[in-house]
């Protein structure tokens, strides 16, 4: 990252902003002499600053890393939408296994076997379908990036 474009970048977007080094560091919990050292290019704000930064800054972290703001176009493709299966993934499977419970207990009554006999097929299937929903419920997606 250059510290010219970086110290250009912050001192540009506070002004944009309307706010002074005092004020941007009263957010940040540093001092305004802090402020004017990463706006001299003389240093680069702390790891641990850089999201309160951008968020004082009104920023994405990616938009600060990169001394640029994007396009709202840009930062809507970045931010895609859960499916709604994976979101919903462990009550579905919660949802599966009490099912299958249901049945299960049904199915061990010896009265209500005998009349409900089409339910054991069904039974087996909801078994295989219970263990497939834990297992999704249990994979975690690596984000892309």
């Amino acid at each position: 990252m250059d510290i010219q474009r970086f110290g250009a970048f912050i001192q540009s977007r506070r002004k944009e902003l309307g706010l002074t080094q005092g004020e941007l560091g009263k957010k940040l919990n540093v001092t305004d002499k802090a402020i004017s050292r990463w706006e001299r290019c003389v240093g680069f704000p702390d790891i641990n600053l850089l999201e309160p930064l951008a968020d004082a800054l009104q920023l994405s972290i990616q938009e600060l890393m990169q001394c640029e703001q994007l396009k709202p176009e840009e930062t809507a493709v970045a931010a895609k939408p859960e499916p709604w299966l994976y979101k919903y993934r462990r009550r579905l499977a919660a949802l599966c296994a009490l099912v299958y419970a249901l049945f299960y207990s049904l199915l061990n009554d010896p009265q209500l076997a005998e009349q409900l006999f089409w339910m054991s097929p069904v039974n087996r299937l909801l078994f295989l379908v219970t263990v497939a929903a834990f297992l999704y419920a249990s994979y975690r997606e690596v984000p892309n990036g």
